[in-house]
C-alpha cells in the first residue's frame, strides 16, 4: 500500500468561484468582469461592493454592478473586497442615470465620485471634542 496522497485525495475546501462585473472609474466602453473566491472566510459579492481591481499594471478601486453567471472569458483574475460600506441601491440607480442620461461610459459617474480613482481614506481622529463639560 502507498501512503502518499494525490491532490484529489486531500480534503477540499469549502469554495466556490463566481462571477462578478465591475465598473471602474476609466474611461472604457463596458464593465469588467473578474473571479471572485468565495469561502467561509469571506463575504459573499453583493451589488454597490466597493471593490480593488487589477485594469493593466496598476490596481483601482471599483463597484460591482452585477453578479452574471457565467463570463464569456476563461481566465478573469481576481477582485479583492474593499472594507468600506456598499453603495445604497438609489446612489447606485442615480449613477446608472447619471451615465444614461449624458451618453457617457459606465464608469464615468463612479470617475466624478472618486478622487484618483481610489476611495478616500478616513481621516485620522487626532482630538476628541467634547461637547459637554466634565462633572
Amino acid at each position: 500500500m502507498d501512503n502518499t496522497q494525490t491532490a484529489l485525495d486531500l480534503p477540499q475546501k469549502d469554495t466556490q468561484l463566481c462571477v462578478v462585473r465591475v465598473a471602474v472609474p476609466l474611461a472604457l466602453p463596458k464593465l469588467l468582469d473578474y473571479s471572485w473566491q468565495e469561502n467561509t472566510f469571506t463575504n459573499k459579492p453583493q451589488k454597490g461592493m466597493f471593490v480593488e481591481v487589477p485594469v493593466g499594471t496598476k490596481k483601482v478601486h471599483g463597484v460591482i454592478v452585477d453578479l452574471p453567471e457565467k463570463s464569456a472569458f476563461n481566465k478573469l483574475k481576481q477582485a479583492v473586497a474593499i472594507d468600506m460600506p456598499a453603495l445604497t441601491t438609489q446612489t447606485h440607480s442615480f449613477w446608472q442615470w447619471v451615465c444614461r442620461y449624458n451618453l457617457t461610459m459606465p464608469g464615468d459617474a463612479l470617475r466624478a465620485s472618486l478622487i484618483k480613482g481610489k476611495i478616500p481614506e478616513l481621516p485620522p481622529l487626532d482630538e476628541v471634542i467634547y461637547l459637554a463639560k466634565n462633572l
